[in-house]
């Protein structure tokens, strides 16, 4: 059978060579789409992973710095106590007098950092102890007696410690996540 005058010893091995040529061809696009979806995916799990190691390093940062303005803050809770007891001793009257300038500025410091804090840190139960600890030590400043005060700070003080527990179980999930991680 001719093809355009063409005898088959000719056409044949030209069409196979042809279709050889376009079948290579297209599994060579199929092969580089393969390839080329593997280093897409590769690229997003790196960047995923990347992304996932800053969010548990902020978060680690982040919860590491509650616990320093926590502690600052209920130290400057109890120094402000202790001013209004001894004016208190002298006076005879509770809340009279103002607080010394470090004092005061330095609570006022700490439950604006704490507030930051708090907006930061992914824990429902860490936030509400927060601000547990926060109300408390505003009890404690604007308690109207000695007793109400004292218990404030003790109320403070159990929160506080409630709260770095809490702080320390999601410090060392996070570091277990990590150890995870490189397993």
């Amino acid at each position: 059978m001719n093809l355009l005058g063409v005898t088959p010893q000719v056409w044949f091995p030209v069409i196979t060579l042809v279709l050889g040529f376009a079948l290579q061809a297209f599994l060579n696009v199929l092969t580089d789409h393969r390839a080329s979806r593997r280093e897409r995916d590769a690229r997003r799990d790196q960047r995923l992973d990347a992304m996932r190691s800053r969010r548990r390093e902020f978060q680690r940062t982040t919860l590491l710095e509650a616990q320093d303005v926590m502690s600052q803050l209920m130290r400057l809770t109890v120094r402000a106590y202790l001013e209004d007891l001894a004016a208190f001793r002298k006076s005879g009257s509770w809340h009279k007098q103002l607080l010394t300038e470090d004092v005061d500025e330095g609570i006022r410091k700490c439950q604006a950092d704490m507030a930051r804090l708090r907006a930061r840190i992914r824990s429902e139960q860490v936030r509400r102890l927060i601000n547990q600890v926060v109300s408390l030590s505003v009890d404690a400043g604007l308690a109207e007696n000695e007793t109400n005060a004292s218990f404030a700070i003790g109320s403070m003080a159990n929160t506080g410690n409630d709260l770095n527990e809490q702080i320390g179980v999601l410090l060392r999930t996070l570091e277990d996540e990590e150890e995870h991680l490189l397993t």
